[in-house]
């Protein structure tokens, strides 16, 4: 049974002014995200390991002939890259996404980077859908080079737009589950499941590592 004081409760003006996100239409939008999240995540639920990232996949794998029709999300330390923070690659084909971890991550922090780095393609899918739905069929070319751009943007001028978006659905990732725990798990492991605003520090953190 959830408890009953919900500190996992979402607390806007904490987690607008812990990303920096000042224009008010972006902070609409981060709530319409949150929204659309929320109903997103009823079918998170529902998959037999309860996965944000396998769920993702799964979505991915409906968008055929945009993805491969055995699209897979992985992630690991890949060997010879200098990665600091944690990185993405979409693979040209939509075949796969990897994410990249950084050297000696703990586990608290490959969870993190999870979260944010499949956020990044989960924003990218919606707004494929949002912006280009006819095209997922007539034109999957376009769809695939439509996400790749959109998940190189984060490193042009829209730098914070981008991670800010990711962070958002990261953070919704992570809070969910902490919520979801708490109930279950004995007293003495609940330090695991940590309230809303320490996950916000947290992923605030990983962002002002990621743009330093």
């Amino acid at each position: 049974m959830p408890p009953k004081d919900n500190t996992n409760d979402i607390d806007f003006d904490y987690l607008f002014q812990k990303l920096n996100i000042q224009d008010d239409k972006e902070k609409n939008l981060i709530k319409a995200e949150i929204l659309g999240f929320e109903v997103f995540y009823k079918y998170v639920r529902k998959q037999p390991i309860s996965s944000f990232i396998r769920t993702v996949e799964l979505k991915c794998r409906t968008l055929q002939p945009v993805f491969h029709e055995f699209f897979n999300i992985d992630y690991g330390v890949m060997i010879g890259t200098n990665v600091k923070i944690g990185s993405c690659m979409f693979f040209p084909s939509a075949e796969r996404f990897r994410i990249l971890l950084p050297s000696g991550a703990t586990e608290e922090d490959i969870r993190n980077i999870a979260a944010h780095e499949t956020g990044h393609l989960y924003c990218a899918v919606r707004f494929l859908e949002k912006f280009y739905k006819k095209s997922i069929v007539k034109n999957p070319g376009f769809c695939r080079k439509f996400l790749q751009a959109y998940l190189d943007a984060e490193r042009g001028k829209k730098f914070e737009v981008y991670e800010n978006r990711a962070n958002v659905i990261g953070i919704s990732v992570i809070n969910k589950r902490s919520y979801f725990y708490k109930g279950k798990l004995q007293t003495n492991a609940r330090y695991l499941c940590k309230n809303f605003k320490p996950i916000v520090d947290d992923f605030e953190r990983l962002k002002k590592l990621k743009s330093s």
